[in-house]
């Protein structure tokens, strides 16, 4: 047997006594609150400052001139299940103003709940925009469509900060994925 071949099956064995383990832990504590008549419960934390108050400068990163944080329809927030949000946008000055990899958007949302945050997959409102048709590409995406205009179940969720020099390990003329 080679050591490859044995540390492989060392860390399966320790793969599956640290989940015998957490397993364990969640009957165990289940149990205990089951007995004891106890209820654990994540108390609301209140936003500090309205997320607007963000500043607008971030390191390189400014609010283009004249740029205002979007704003949502009523049955969009009623769908969001919050008013407190920010969509912003933000531009890297250390980039030529003209490059799309200069610009990025914030999209913060804020629930003081005590339980899971509400997501309503048919309606939500960045969802239903994004297809992959073939060879797991993209292929089609809309922006923050209306129910109506959803033609997928998909979202785009993806946040990427890096530096600019990224770009030059990045193959021209073709399909490139991060993931």
């Amino acid at each position: 047997m080679t050591s490859l071949s044995r540390n492989n099956k060392n860390l399966i064995l320790a793969g599956i006594t640290a989940a015998a383990i957490l397993g364990a832990g969640l009957v165990s504590l289940e149990w205990a609150q089951a007995q004891m008549g106890m209820v654990l419960q994540k108390t609301p934390t209140p936003l500090q400052a309205p997320l607007p108050s963000l500043p607008r400068t971030l390191g390189v990163f400014k609010v283009p001139p004249g740029s205002a944080d979007e704003r949502l329809s009523a049955e969009t927030l009623a769908v969001l299940g919050t008013h407190d949000y920010l969509i912003r946008k933000y531009e890297d000055t250390a980039m030529p103003p003209d490059s799309p990899a200069s610009l990025v958007q914030i999209n913060l949302n804020f629930y003081p709940t005590d339980f899971a945050t509400p997501h309503v997959p048919n309606v939500c409102w960045v969802g239903a925009g994004l297809q992959r048709v073939k060879d797991n590409l993209i292929t089609r995406f809309l922006e923050k469509p209306t129910p109506d205009q959803a033609f997928s179940n998909l979202i785009n969720a993806g946040l990427y900060i890096m530096e600019p020099e990224i770009l030059d390990y990045i193959p021209a003329g073709q399909p490139y994925d991060f993931a």
